[in-house]
């Protein structure tokens, strides 16, 4: 395999024993190799992000590939135009290149025919569960048609499984991306006062999450109450006293998210916005506290309806009190009665109870990895009272 490379994420034996995972797994599942091309797939096993992410009009034309075989080693197929910056960026060292526009199924039959694949193997890609092709699905059915002895498969089961526990560097690197966001949150709340809408205030936020260690914000979607609509915008007016201010949001470094809210309100906040701040951080508490290796997703759950329960709330809306977290904002596991993982080291999931009412939208997400003794906190955990603006 590749020797070291100069700008990677990780060191090259981080992505050498996600090779080796996934050729157990592939071994397992009888499948010869695979070819990732969704965004973060790629980013897992290449090593790094592609230029022009941020420009998706670019890359739908000029996607990038890369081909993991049971045996053997990975083969990156990227557009000649980046070859030369690949190179230098990925510790895959077989680079092969193609150069008409558009992307079509002559160009992965001639790289299958240069890597001289045999053509009576099992071959899987991204199809089912969240996963994606990077490229044209019209590409990926003439190929089906093209390769009539191929035996097509899908290899979303084997991605989620390799994806789930993340190892000390990636863990690592949420903990960086929860650091930079609580950073931002005390930063911002220091900045904003009344007068200031939903607008400057994503603005803002934004700008303060632009830092030299981190790669942006991830996502910042802030909602003012009374007036505020969940997952729609929100009304365009200013901040005034006696309001309530929930954000969600995230950053990112090397790649990975982090996801989380918090609450402030502009002045003292009233006693019923009070009472259901403490109620929300409760729950979410007792919640965190029970996470333990061993752990089935739908006991947790049942832990955190319990206790909303008790409060006297429903159940959150959303059919899920948390998610998996990674180079994706929301993977596996859902945290949800039908979700049947059972927590291991490693894992690092979101918790999230929450409840709406007009006058505010109270939910505080917490980030975890799951540990042999149980759990550790990634993000800081909210404090006792929303912040003043």
């Amino acid at each position: 395999m590749g020797k070291s490379a100069s700008h990677t994420d990780f060191p090259v034996k981080e992505y050498q024993s996600r090779v080796n995972r996934l050729r157990l797994l592939l071994d397992q599942a009888k499948i010869d190799a695979i070819i990732v091309s969704e965004d973060n797939n790629f980013r897992y096993f290449a090593g790094f992000d592609r230029p022009y992410a941020g420009w998706s009009g670019y890359l739908k034309t000029r996607p990038f590939l890369c081909f993991l075989p049971k045996e053997g080693d990975p083969v990156l197929l990227v557009h000649t135009a980046f070859k030369e910056v690949v190179s230098q960026a990925s510790w895959i060292k077989d680079i092969r290149t193609w150069s008409s526009l558009p992307f079509q199924v002559e160009t992965l039959n001639n790289f299958l025919k240069e890597i001289n694949f045999d053509k009576k193997v099992t071959l899987g890609f991204e199809l089912g569960g969240e996963q994606r092709l990077g490229f044209p699905t019209q590409v990926y059915l003439d190929l089906v048609e093209d390769l009539s002895q191929v035996k097509f498969v899908d290899l979303s089961e084997i991605l989620t499984k390799l994806r789930l526990k993340k190892s000390p560097l990636e863990v690592e690197c949420i903990r960086n991306a929860c650091k930079i966001m609580n950073q931002g949150y005390h930063d911002l709340f220091q900045v904003v006062g009344e007068r200031f809408s939903a607008k400057d205030i994503k603005f803002n936020l934004c700008k303060l999450l632009m830092v030299e260690e981190g790669e942006g914000p991830n996502f910042v979607s802030p909602r003012i109450f009374p007036d505020g609509v969940i997952g729609g915008l929100t009304a365009e007016r200013t901040l005034s006293k006696g309001d309530l201010l929930w954000i969600d949001a995230g950053a990112i470094f090397k790649g990975y998210r982090s996801d989380f809210s918090r609450i402030a309100t502009v002045g003292k906040p009233s006693q019923e916005q009070m009472r259901y701040y403490k109620l929300i951080r409760d729950i979410t508490f007792i919640t965190l506290s029970s996470i333990e290796p061993g752990q089935k997703i739908p006991d947790l759950v049942k832990i955190c309806d319990g206790e909303m329960e008790k409060a006297g709330l429903p159940p959150k809306a959303a059919g899920r009190v948390g998610h998996g977290i990674g180079l994706d904002t929301a993977e596996a596991p859902s945290v949800m009665k039908d979700d049947k993982t059972v927590l291991e080291p490693g894992m690092v999931i979101t918790i999230e109870p929450g409840y709406l009412t007009k006058c505010g939208y109270f939910v505080l997400e917490e980030i975890a990895v799951v540990t042999e003794e149980g759990y550790r906190l990634l993000t800081d955990l909210s404090p006792e009272e929303p912040f003043r603006i």
